[in-house]
């Protein structure tokens, strides 16, 4: 099943909202030929395989699709040309010294280069909403088209259908919610790619006891040769990449074995608004939905002064409140730790060369927040080098490390947590969120 590899995009929990509405695919290519496909043939298999993928989805196409096979110089002008954009540079470049500080990226790490190369490394064709068009990689095998390809017409329905441009309309501030809606589209192509890969097997991959495209990812770990920057890639940027093409698909998969492929038209008119509910799909099935509580950081600017500039406000998710802990404190404690999830807002500030966090979480009892706030002192053992504990009672702790102070506390169900700032700072910033040690 080498060919469910299809691990795509650029898009992490942070660049996610920037090309989020390209819907652009990077698949593991591991039969490239020297050969290139004739245009004419490729464009015919995209026709014959719109019929296979109306059966499977059960919607009918409503008008042809614009169909441009591409190449890969071309491929990586249209990108240069999208990262051009002030605002996508900006958030890329803010997104990326708060993944550094974080612990979750190497100091120094380019963050917006190695994205940019993994995508043109990585790539296999996709389709556009803005132009209604699929661009198909003249580069690939006629082996592996057909997958591809009927994962990308899936787009170019929903797009008839439900309207990609709006559906995933990026919100800059809350990557959570856009990797949600991102796994919905994803989740849905890559289950009528694999309904079209074993169609001729004779089984039905419902009827698969315990079937998970996550846990299929767990027993296949990337190959070098397939996926070099992919199999080097921090977990922060590799996980969050796949994300929405394993849990998804496992989303959708759930969805489909409760209510059918005919009721998927209902999650478009209420998306799924956090990676919680993605993870847990009866979170988001149930008629109880757990929904995220909004957190909202307001003038920490004031409390930090002039001389601070803020480079990023974000959403994290349970899902990455799990990486975090899982690099930092282990798999056995992020999984416990980082379930009790209920919201959240990172926001991260530039001082020259200075770079500070500060963060609240909402947990959904006192018991979560208090597994995550004692979970936080691992990761801050295991961040610095040279942390001490300054001060600590029941509930905060307060250290010195190689990088000025780090500050966490617990009230109730909230923590707070700070890092990069002078012990005084921390003082302000903790009563500007009415927090005290």
């Amino acid at each position: 099943m080498k060919n469910l590899l299809i691990f795509f995009l650029i898009l992490s929990f942070l660049s996610i909202n920037i090309l989020i509405c390209y819907c652009k695919e990077i698949t593991a290519v591991s039969q490239l030929t020297n050969q290139k496909p004739q245009a004419q043939k490729l464009k015919k298999l995209a026709d014959d395989l719109m019929v296979t993928v109306s059966k499977i989805r059960g919607l009918n196409f409503k008008t042809q699709i614009t169909k441009k096979v591409t190449n890969q110089k071309e491929v990586r002008s249209i990108m240069f040309k999208e990262l051009q954009n002030p605002e996508t540079m900006g958030k890329l470049d803010g997104e990326g010294k708060m993944l550094i500080k974080l612990g979750l990226l190497p100091k120094n790490f380019d963050y917006r280069k190695f994205l940019v190369d993994l995508y043109v490394e990585q790539i296999a064709g996709f389709y556009v909403p803005e132009n209604k068009t699929m661009y198909i990689a003249d580069w690939m095998s006629m082996e592996l088209q057909p997958s591809v390809l009927v994962h990308e017409l899936t787009h170019a329905l929903q797009d008839q259908y439900f309207d990609l441009t709006k559906v995933l309309k990026p919100d800059y501030n809350r990557s959570d919610l856009n990797m949600a809606r991102t796994s919905v589209v994803e989740g849905e192509a890559t289950m009528v790619m694999l309904e079209y890969m074993i169609k001729d097997y004779g089984f039905n991959i419902y009827e698969l006891p315990n079937f998970s495209m996550v846990q299929f990812q767990d027993m296949m770990p990337y190959s070098s040769e397939e996926a070099k920057l992919l199999a080097t890639a921090p977990p922060v940027i590799s996980d969050t990449m796949t994300f929405p093409y394993l849990y998804g698909t496992d989303f959708i998969m759930s969805f489909v074995k409760t209510y059918g492929w005919k009721q998927v038209a209902e999650i478009y008119s209420a998306m799924p608004v956090s990676s919680e509910q993605i993870m847990h799909p009866e979170k988001y099935i149930s008629n109880n939905k757990d929904l995220p509580v909004n957190v909202e950081l307001n003038n920490i600017e004031n409390a930090l002064g002039p001389a601070w500039k803020k480079i990023n406000t974000d959403v994290l998710g349970e899902y990455v409140y799990y990486i975090l802990l899982r690099e930092l404190s282990g798999k056995s404690t992020a999984t416990i730790a980082s379930s009790g999830w209920g919201g959240d807002q990172i926001q991260c500030f530039q001082n020259g060369s200075s770079t500070m966090i500060i963060m609240m979480s909402l947990w959904d009892t006192d018991k979560d927040g208090k597994e995550f706030f004692d979970a936080y002192s691992q990761v801050v053992a295991n961040k610095y080098s040279r942390e001490h504990v300054e001060d600590k009672g029941s509930n905060y702790y307060l250290w010195s490390t190689e990088d000025k102070y780090v500050y966490a506390g617990i009230k109730g169900k909230k923590v707070i947590v700070i890092e990069g700032v002078p012990e005084e700072t921390i003082y302000k910033l903790l009563k500007t969120c009415s927090f005290w040690k």
